[in-house]
């Protein structure tokens, strides 16, 4: 096990949990709430709770912290409501001989589940997470290295892969490595009443039709990625991923609070 692996490890990983408190908020609405001793990175659009159809067409909270490893070259935890990951950034360092690429840096992405091994589901994790992260990185400017990104969820309460993503934009962002543009990215389903939500939680997803997930970039919002599942149409399809393309606005916007609050540090 290399010394990136070990921050991981299911101690740490408990230790981390364990800053966790649970507090209660209005409509006895219990949120996770991480306990630092510096203020935290959010943006909450919950702002009024009684209002069906601004609940579905908003984000969850969000929360992060920057350089929650210390040995890693860039790292963040993350949150999307009660949905948390740590993802850490190594590199460019020297490329393993079989993952060598003369013309450009060599992208590594590891998954780890909260519990067990990974599965085929999380290999298309990472499959997904790497490709998203190869268009966002001038990699041809690093060539025979290899940037390593190892993500660890915490929680899984709906929207994980979004909640991925965003955290790796962020290690990436934090290790200072050049980039062509930022990226972000939005999930959304379509539940049985045909009803659009975006970011929804675990209870909604497990209630859905379908699940669609969107990447965009930061320069003109155009897409990246998309991944999606279950029964819809197509003008269904074009409504997610226009009602996610406005949504991935708060979240660039949040990413330019979290480099105003930490550029004197990254």
């Amino acid at each position: 096990m290399c010394k990136s692996d070990n921050e991981l490890t299911t101690q740490n990983t408990q230790n981390i949990v364990n800053h966790f408190i649970w507090k209660s908020r209005e409509h006895s609405k219990l949120v996770k709430i991480l306990k630092i001793p510096i203020e935290l990175n959010k943006i909450d659009c919950l702002t009024r709770l009684d209002d069906k159809e601004f609940r579905m067409a908003c984000l969850r909270e969000m929360k992060s912290q920057l350089n929650i490893l210390s040995r890693s070259d860039g790292s963040v935890i993350l949150s999307h409501g009660n949905t948390v990951v740590i993802a850490s950034m190594y590199g460019p360092v020297e490329a393993k001989i079989q993952k060598t690429l003369i013309d450009k840096a060599s992208v590594e992405v590891v998954f780890r589940p909260k519990t067990g091994l990974s599965f085929v589901q999380d290999r298309l994790k990472e499959s997904v997470i790497k490709s998203t992260c190869e268009s966002a990185l001038l990699t041809m400017i690093h060539p025979r290295t290899s940037v390593i990104l190892t993500i660890q969820e915490l929680q899984d309460e709906g929207s994980l892969l979004a909640c991925c993503i965003n955290a790796a934009c962020l290690a990436l962002i934090n290790s200072g490595i050049s980039m062509r543009f930022t990226i972000a990215a939005v999930s959304c389903i379509i539940n049985v009443d045909n009803e659009i939500i975006l970011d929804a939680n675990h209870i909604q997803s497990n209630k859905c039709r379908a699940s669609m997930s969107f990447v965009f970039d930061s320069q003109k919002q155009h897409l990246v990625t998309s991944q999606t599942g279950g029964n819809f149409s197509k003008d269904q399809y074009d409504e997610c991923l226009i009602k996610c393309r406005e949504a991935s606005k708060l979240i660039f916007e949040y990413y330019k609070q979290v480099v105003k609050k930490y550029a004197p540090i990254i």
